[in-house]
């Protein structure tokens, strides 16, 4: 019903300005003129005004408008829009709308109030009947000379009865009223074009890739994507190239480096781009948009040939030095050489907190072995390579004294002494008339010893040597096992003396004899 109302309203408004130009057009025609439909048709096309949206709410603009309220007025609408909902008034040009809404989207000029036909303009018609009267389309098109606004407002809709009229080009757009002010000219583009349209790009400007070496060393050689290159006295190359977005190759040619005094080993890469090629001799993927620095660094090694004393400063010979043990400050450890010098890291690189330094490698002794057995302590003895080329390590040497006594009577007693050593080697070393032997300078360690005394039991030691030590074993020697012997007969045969009941006979026996006299 309510529909049904509107539309009645709406065809009531459409036909009465419509009738009243048809009469006012045909009152300006002269008596016998031929007037045909197109020219009816464009005369009252061209009288149609510039469209306007009517807004509801308050505002700075005079005039009545559809709406209650404080000042509402019709006035351009700069934004056009879409309805967000089903219009039950297809149109283009905008009219009083039942249904206020929100606009969706900005228009790029705001000062368009009607959107373009996108339907294409059909041809009007050859010969149309003078006695046809025009009609509006639904989609009306605004005319190319625009009129003063109207104070009322249109709505169109399409007649049933009536036929479609030929469609219209569409028209320029309108100019805006006086009150909205002037319209914006467009600024000029900042940008100059080249020739062809396109933008000018900027020229490509040097880029440079410096590698270095840590330490810094002279004449080390390195390929660019085939380019070959030696560092300078600072240890530095560099390569200058113009900016691009290429993927380029870098290889460390010299990854070796010997001298007399030191040599180099290639360790690693920093400012590479592949993690996993930190430790190669060859990275790729550099790039050469923006300068940087490549730092390619090398382990030092320094000649080192130790040497052997004992606490006392004297020298061992280092022949019977089997093994040379040392435990780096990295954790590592190293064997060297106790009879032909060696070659000792004395600085290696570390990559830490994103930065790549030379860090002092020191060593501790952790053993010395000498007849098969450790003669110093271990972590004792430190030194750094590149402060001492020969170290000195100090192996602890201690004399051993080895007697024997008796085991009853306490006298010396002993012939010889066996001595096995650390390095499971047996000594004989006879002990002298004192029954004694000192063995002087002997290597710290454990030791086993057992002295022969003739047909005497000799007890055995073992012990370990860290200090002096005298060592004094006991020995049964044959007296000693007699006498023991003759105890326990003489216990053995006096046990039963010790016995209550056979004492008490005894006494009883010698009282009986005392009594008796001898006849005379």
């Amino acid at each position: 019903m309510r529909r049904r109302r509107l539309r009645r309203a709406g065809l009531a408004a459409a036909t009465a300005p419509l009738g009243c130009l048809l009469a006012a057009q045909i009152g300006q025609v002269a008596p016998g003129t031929q007037v045909s439909q197109a020219a009816l048709a464009a005369q009252v096309v061209q009288a149609a005004p510039v469209h306007y949206h009517p807004y509801p709410g308050p505002g700075p603009y005079p005039g009545p408008g559809p709406y209650p309220g404080p000042g509402p007025g019709p006035y351009p609408d700069p934004y056009p829009h879409w309805q967000p909902y089903p219009d039950p008034y297809p149109h283009w040009d905008p009219y009083p709308d039942p249904y206020p809404h929100w606009h969706w989207r900005w228009h790029p000029d705001p000062y368009s109030s009607v959107p373009p036909d996108p339907r294409p303009p059909a041809s009007p018609a050859p010969s149309p009947s003078p006695a046809a009267s025009p009609t509006r389309h639904p989609s009306h098109i605004p005319p190319a000379a625009p009129a003063p606004a109207p104070a009322t407002h249109r709505s169109h809709v399409p007649s049933p009865s009536a036929a479609p009229a030929p469609r219209l080009s569409p028209s320029p757009t309108p100019s805006p009223p006086a009150f909205m002010g002037p319209r914006p000219t467009a600024l000029p583009s900042p940008r100059p074009t080249a020739s062809g349209g396109s933008y000018p790009r900027r020229q490509p400007w040097p880029v440079t890739l410096t590698i270095r070496t840590l330490p810094a060393l002279p004449d080390v050689q390195f390929s660019f994507d085939g380019t070959s290159r030696m560092t300078d006295a600072n240890g530095e190359v560099s390569y200058t190239e113009q900016h691009n977005f290429g993927r380029h190759m870098l290889t460390l040619l010299d990854t070796s480096i010997v001298t007399p005094s030191r040599h180099y080993r290639f360790t690693r890469w920093a400012g590479e781009r592949k993690p996993d090629e930190a430790f190669s001799a060859t990275v790729g993927g550099l790039p050469m948009r923006a300068s940087y620095t490549v730092t390619a660094a090398f382990t030092v090694q320094c000649p080192v040939r130790p040497r052997f004393t004992d606490q006392y400063g004297k020298a061992l010979d280092p022949r019977r030095i089997s093994r040379v043990t040392l435990r780096s400050s990295a954790g590592r450890p190293v064997n060297i050489s106790a009879t032909h010098p060696g070659w000792l890291d004395c600085a290696a690189p570390i990559y830490r907190d994103s930065t790549l330094i030379s860090h002092e490698t020191r060593y501790a002794a952790q053993a010395v072995m000498y007849a098969n057995t450790n003669v110093v302590y271990a972590g004792v003895e430190r030194f750094s390579p590149g402060d001492q080329a020969s170290p000195t390590f100090v192996g602890y040497f201690h004399n051993l004294t080895i007697t024997a006594h008796d085991a009853l009577f306490g006298g010396r007693i002993g012939s010889s002494a066996l001595v096995t050593l650390p390095d499971h080697a047996v000594r004989q070393v006879p002990l002298g008339p004192g029954h004694s032997v000192t063995l002087d300078h002997l290597p710290q360690g454990n030791y086993h010893i057992n002295v022969s005394a003739g047909g005497a039991i000799i007890s055995t030691g073992s012990f370990r040597l860290s200090r002096a030590k005298t060592v004094n074993l006991t020995a049964v020697s044959a007296p000693d096992l007699a006498t023991v012997g003759g105890g326990l007969l003489l216990v053995g045969g006096g046990l039963p003396l010790l016995v209550a009941t056979r004492r008490r006979r005894l006494l009883d026996h010698l009282r009986t004899v005392r009594h008796v006299r001898p006849q005379g």
